[in-house]
């Protein structure tokens, strides 16, 4: 009996799919959120050439498009309590990263370290779909 080899690079998941079973999981738990849309191509490719997209970089540029957002915000609406009151829910912002070799940026991890320092929001890394999960899952009661 023959056994089949898995290429352990197609056996990780892409950040897109990753994404999508985010996204497939928080329309179940029936959660608030957006993906925030920052990945506008600033290349084009002509005969098999990378050229800058430079009408694309000036126009993101001046509508204040800017690296390193997280790619989703989450709203996960809690009961109020005692100490908290009726201002107890939590803004969530998540970075996802495929589970190996996403790499953090300068300016995502700026952004994460700004985001911590505002009262109810919480940001995050996550490699892969399953730690997203696991974060969600850790704020909705």
């Amino acid at each position: 009996m023959a056994i089949c080899k898995i290429d352990q690079k197609q056996a990780i998941p892409s950040e897109d799919n990753e994404c999508m079973a985010l996204t497939q999981y928080l329309r179940l738990k029936g959660l608030k959120f957006s993906h925030i849309a920052q990945e506008t191509p600033m290349v084009t490719y002509r005969d098999g050439v990378r050229t800058p997209n430079w009408k694309t970089i000036r126009r993101t540029k001046a509508i204040g498009i800017n690296k390193g957002v997280p790619d989703y915000i989450v709203l996960i609406e809690r009961k109020p309590t005692e100490v908290a009151g009726q201002r107890n829910n939590i803004l969530l912002f998540i970075e996802m990263k495929k589970v190996k070799g996403g790499k953090v940026s300068p300016e995502q991890a700026e952004w994460i370290n700004a985001l911590n320092k505002v009262f109810g929001v919480v940001a995050v890394v996550c490699h892969g779909f399953d730690q997203a999960k696991d974060v969600i899952d850790a704020y909705v009661r």
